[in-house]
């Protein structure tokens, strides 16, 4: 048994091999740039934070983490899966397809196109926050560091303050509107 021992540990010093292989585990590499901070969502459905890091998303119903292109976890208890382009946004929630475009407009950016198998169009301006993403559809305007103004997610429309994160790219860029709609599309 020794001398199994002794030639495992010489072929793993001498030839760079061990006798039993385990692969290396998957490292999360964070994302370098994009939004961090708080998102805080007001209205009368609810309201939650959810904290934005270089390396994930957490907070009530969201447990997703970052890479350098793509989201990837869990929010409301279904599996998020985004990657991004400049030009895009394309992945899962759940077993829904998502397939958002970005376009530049005299106003911001906007989003439009699938999320979570629902039509999306939401235009993202420094001074707005207007249309629909997910189920949630929003009418809000900036009032200091807030938007604030009405959104409807399912029920009827409410008064609404959202803080978003900081670092959201201007015009956004697929980074910044992967985190947005995830924040938004809920």
């Amino acid at each position: 048994m020794k001398t199994l021992l002794c030639a495992c540990l010489v072929a793993g010093l001498v030839l760079g091999a061990g006798c039993a292989h385990t692969p290396p585990a998957p490292t999360q590499a964070s994302a370098t740039s994009g939004p961090t901070g708080q998102f805080s969502f007001q209205s009368a459905e609810g309201a939650y934070t959810v904290n934005v890091t270089p390396t994930e998303l957490s907070g009530p119903n969201y447990q997703v983490s970052r890479y350098p292109d793509a989201l990837r976890g869990q929010v409301d208890g279904q599996a998020i899966d985004l990657e991004w382009t400049q030009q895009g946004v394309q992945g899962t929630y759940g077993s829904q397809p998502i397939n958002l475009k970005l376009e530049p407009t005299q106003d911001g950016t906007r989003v439009s196109g699938m999320w979570g198998g629902r039509i999306g169009n939401l235009v993202v301006g420094a001074k707005s926050v207007d249309g629909r993403i997910g189920r949630c559809s929003y009418t809000l305007g900036r009032t200091g560091e807030q938007l604030s103004g009405q959104s409807t997610c399912g029920g009827a429309p409410s008064n609404t303050s959202i803080t978003l994160p900081s670092g959201l790219a201007t015009p956004l860029d697929g980074q910044s509107a992967a985190v947005l709609a995830l924040l938004l599309g809920q």
